[in-house]
């Protein structure tokens, strides 16, 4: 196993393990192939234009990282932590079918962020942005989305039943084939066009 505190610029890695701590580092142009982070923190780390494919993230913590041009293809993360992320500054391959399950993304910002097929289960994901996002066919299971605002996003084919606390300003978003609970939260979405139910 790896320790994060150890890796320099510009290394591959393929197949290995990461635990412990970034630290203040700031990484640059580092490839990560199926490699699995197990309790590492990069809190509030700095990996510029970094590359992780099919890698696994288990209990990790990426709070307020900087994560600027950046890539994850096929990833997994579980228990994981990206409070106040900017995931819209990844690079060209974004964030390319993620799979997140029983994360905290709390106050973090999706906004103008590209993908399909994203995947988020028993996640937080309080006060996000995801104004001017494209994330056509993603699922959203049993998510708490209180306070998480979609503003002119393409959410065609997006499943949000069993999650709740969102809020769609439908006048602006793509929603063709949008997936709602009928709950209370889906109704109060017909509330913008002055519709009223007793």
């Amino acid at each position: 196993m790896r320790d994060l505190g150890d890796l320099g610029d510009d290394e591959v890695f393929v197949e290995e393990t990461f635990s412990g701590s970034l630290g203040n580092k700031a990484l640059k142009a580092m490839e990560f192939d199926s490699c699995t982070f197990t309790g590492a923190s990069m809190l509030e780390g700095r990996l510029f234009g970094a590359m992780f494919t099919e890698c696994r993230f288990v209990d990790c913590d990426l709070s307020l990282a900087d994560l600027t041009n950046t890539s994850f293809v096929s990833c997994t993360f579980e228990r994981s932590k990206f409070v106040g992320v900017a995931w819209g500054k990844l690079g060209a391959s974004g964030l390319g079918q993620p799979y997140f399950t029983e994360c905290k993304l709390d106050l973090s910002s999706f906004q103008r962020a590209t993908a399909e097929r994203w995947v988020f289960e028993r996640c937080s994901l309080t006060d996000v942005d995801f104004s001017q996002t494209k994330m056509m066919r993603t699922r959203f299971t049993d998510c708490d989305l209180t306070g998480a605002r979609f503003a002119d996003a393409d959410l065609r084919d997006v499943n949000l039943k069993g999650s709740y606390g969102y809020g769609i300003d439908l006048a602006s978003c793509r929603t063709k084939g949008l997936r709602l609970t009928p709950d209370d939260d889906a109704l109060a979405l017909l509330r913008q066009f002055g519709i009223q139910f007793d």
